[in-house]
Parts: structure tokens; sequence; C-alpha cells
């Protein structure tokens, strides 16, 4: 769901065309892959490593995002209510 909503926000929001093998180029934002996720000390959230920052996932549909720096910048509690960390 979180890369079908980015692709779509994406689309609506540039008019770069989505050609995931330019991502480094093209200045359009791409959704973390498989390849980029690591465990963490909970099981019920996974961890995306991006260049400049984490994006953490929760079972529960929750999402962090959060700087190379630890610094949280965006939080989405999941259906349950629970943020990721609370």
């Amino acid at each position: 769901m979180v890369c079908q909503t980015m692709d779509a926000v994406e689309d609506e929001m540039t008019s770069i065309l989505n050609n995931p093998s330019s991502w480094m180029s093209d200045g359009r934002l791409y959704p973390s892959q498989m390849d980029k996720c690591r465990e963490i000390d909970r099981a019920d959230v996974k961890r995306f490593v991006s260049r400049g920052h984490n994006t953490l996932i929760g079972d529960n549909g929750a999402i962090a995002i959060q700087l190379q720096t630890g610094k949280v910048v965006f939080t989405k509690a999941g259906a349950d209510g629970q943020e990721i960390g609370s």
C-alpha cells in the first residue's frame, strides 16, 4: 500500500516518469525496496534504509520516518491508534 500511494502521489505531483532504474538521477521519489529491509529489535516493525533516513513500518500500519541522526520527522499511528515507539 505504501508503494502504491507513493507512486500515485509522484504521478500526480510531478511530470517525471516512473522509471526506477533512474532513481539516482531523475528527481522522483521511489518507495523503499525489500533489499533495503532490515530487522530491528521488534518483530512487529520493519526498517527500510534510505540514503538519509529510515522508514519504519509496523504490522499495524503505523509509519515513522527517522533521520540517520535518530530524529523522528514524521509519524502516523496504525489502525489500533498506536505509533511506532509508543
